[in-house]
This record gives C-alpha cells, sequence and structure tokens, in this order.
C-alpha cells in the first residue's frame, strides 16, 4: 500500500496550490466589506496555506512552521485582527519561504516539463509575489504611512490595508507600476526595487530553462 509521502508526490500538488491562490487574491478582496466577508476571506487564506503544506510534502520543518502560521491564521479568524494582524504575517513569512524554495528547487530539478512543472513555476511566481506583500505588511505595521494607500482601497470598518499592500506587491512584481499606491520613503522604495528586479530575473531564469528542457527532450 503507498504511503501518505507517496501518494502527495505523485499527486498534481502545484495545480491545486495555484487555483487555490488566485481564488484567494481574487475573491478576499470582494468580501473584505463586511464582517463575515473578512471571515471568508481568511477561511480562503487558511485554505491557501493547507494547499501550500500539501504542495510541498511533509516534513518537519514545514510541519513546524505550517502549524504556527495556521495557528495564528485560526486565532485572528477566533478573536479579530487588529492585534494579532502583524504576528499573522510574521509567521506565514517563514513558511511562505519554506514553500518557495522548495517549488524552486523542486522544479529547477525536473528534467522532463510537464503540466504540473509549469504550474510548480506558476506557483512560486506568485508566492514571490504574496511573500514580497508580507514583507510590505510588516513594514506597514512597524513604520504605519510607509505606503501613499488612497482611502478607496481601505478595506472594511477597520481600513484594511492588506489587499492594498498585496495589490501593490504584484504590481511592483510584474513591473506594471499603476503609481496608484507607492512607497513615502526611499528605504521602502529600495524594497519595492528588490521585487521588481527578483520579479524580472525569475522570469528570465525559468522560462529559458523550460524552454532549453522542453527542447532538449523533443531533440
Amino acid at each position: 500500500m503507498p504511503t501518505l509521502r507517496t501518494v502527495m508526490d505523485r499527486a498534481p500538488r502545484y495545480g491545486l496550490l495555484l487555483a487555490c491562490i488566485l481564488v484567494e487574491l481574487m475573491f478576499s478582496p470582494l468580501f473584505a466589506t463586511s464582517a463575515i466577508g473578512v471571515h471568508l476571506g481568511r477561511v480562503l487564506g487558511g485554505g491557501m496555506l493547507v494547499a501550500a503544506f500539501f504542495a510541498v510534502g511533509i516534513g518537519r520543518v514545514g510541519v513546524a512552521l505550517f502549524a504556527l502560521a495556521v495557528a495564528l491564521q485560526l486565532a485572528a479568524m477566533l478573536w479579530g485582527m487588529p492585534g494579532l494582524g502583524p504576528a499573522v504575517s510574521l509567521s506565514r513569512l517563514p513558511f511562505l519561504c519554506y514553500v518557495l524554495g522548495l517549488i524552486v528547487w523542486r522544479v529547477l530539478r525536473d528534467r522532463d516539463v510537464t503540466w504540473d512543472t509549469v504550474a510548480g513555476a506558476a506557483c512560486a511566481y506568485v508566492v514571490l509575489g504574496i511573500v514580497w506583500g508580507d514583507v510590505y505588511q510588516l513594514v506597514q505595521y512597524w513604520r504605519p504611512g510607509s505606503f501613499e494607500i488612497p482611502d478607496s482601497f481601505l478595506l472594511g470598518p477597520e481600513r484594511d490595508p492588506r489587499a492594498a499592500i498585496m495589490y501593490f506587491s504584484f504590481v511592483t512584481l510584474t513591473t506594471v507600476g499603476y503609481g496608484v499606491i507607492h512607497p513615502n520613503d526611499p528605504g521602502v522604495g529600495g524594497l519595492c526595487m528588490a521585487e521588481a528586479i527578483c520579479g524580472q530575473l525569475y522570469l528570465a531564469i525559468m522560462i529559458s530553462r523550460m524552454v532549453g528542457l522542453h527542447i532538449a527532450t523533443r531533440s
């Protein structure tokens, strides 16, 4: 009988993770205008963490980081976000960095380009944007006013900036640069430049590698 680890290794894990991430990113801001919607958005965020844990497999480090992130996510759902916001972002950050590192390592290790490999490369890119978003949120908690955020981007009765900062992260990662939200000092601007550089280097390196592997296997 196959073990749980074997089943997880054979499953199309990255496609599921990519779908969960996109659902969480797209629908959480839509629900955040009401108290029930805020809780539903947190449920989607927890589901994304579960999908990320499933994608990287079972390991002691992953279990410990996952347990901490989920515990604080549940605490935020039960007792509210204002006091637990920094702790939630701080607990998610090491777990998502762990997930990002494992996905990139496994994708680069693969010698055959499959649909799940492509989904894994896409997951790593999207998780990279989420990681930077959590970094920006911690900066905003530590130094309020680090970002210029329009009032229309602050959601719910708590005027939550999380969705706005995550939006800014992906705008920066993809170098779209709408300019609606922007940093207020050179220090935060340096972080933004680093994210833009990482995003472009990742695309250039990963796409060239996957195209090269695909051509090599076809020849």
